[in-house]
């Protein structure tokens, strides 16, 4: 089983649940998986045993790299650190869920709901930004080599969201789930198109080898 070459894809997995995922908090929290996060991982992990991409990559979380780690032992490959790939900085509200965000700083969480920005959280990085480093990193994909065709990359779901939001079309943030795949080709004119999205166990299992032609 091979990963395609034909296309420059990108092959994104969610990291797999940890407890902050369970207490649905902000942030970049290092708390390393569950055991559920970690058999959600084994379950991918075995379903891609065998298949290479051309570039194994990960966000320096615990979280992505303790997911990455798992995945590793199927691809063969020991993946490279990417710091692009992090979660988006939530600042003040960093290992707070939104109910007590609200209750602590009434006033600044309206503000987010007023303007739809993280700009006005101390210390939180705006959507915007985190869209605009996502973008930085494709486009460095596309100037990679024409050898590094696919690229698996451990990442978070709202650095999911930034780079894939006008592709997603839905106006909301999609909850991508853990330990989930997205497959997204790269137009090389900068386009961006989702041919794949949450993909579970079973699903890649039929789908990769279709990638891999």
């Amino acid at each position: 089983m091979t990963f395609q070459t034909s296309n420059r894809l990108l092959y994104l997995v969610r990291h797999g649940q940890t407890a902050s995922n369970l207490r649905r908090t902000f942030g970049r929290s290092d708390d390393p998986l569950t055991e559920e996060g970690r058999s959600e991982v084994s379950a991918l992990a075995s379903r891609l045993e065998g298949s290479r991409p051309d570039r194994f990559v990960t966000s320096p979380l615990a979280r992505t790299v303790e997911t990455a780690s798992i995945l590793a032992c199927s691809l063969g490959m020991k993946p490279s650190l990417e710091d692009q790939l992090v979660e988006a900085r939530c600042g003040l509200f960093a290992g707070m869920t939104w109910k007590e965000a609200c209750r602590l700083h009434p006033e600044i969480a309206q503000e987010v709901v007023n303007t739809g920005s993280w700009g006005s959280v101390p210390g939180a990085e705006s959507f915007e930004a985190v869209r605009a480093r996502a973008r930085s990193w494709v486009d460095s994909l596309r100037m990679s080599g024409s050898s590094e065709s696919s690229t698996l990359a451990v990442t978070h779901a709202g650095f999911m969201n930034a780079l894939l939001w006008d592709e997603l079309g839905t106006g909301t943030f999609h909850s991508f789930k853990n330990a989930g795949m997205t497959v997204v080709v790269l137009d090389p004119e900068g386009g961006l198109r989702i041919d794949a999205i949450d993909l579970g166990p079973e699903e890649v299992a039929s789908r990769v080898p279709v990638f891999g032609g």
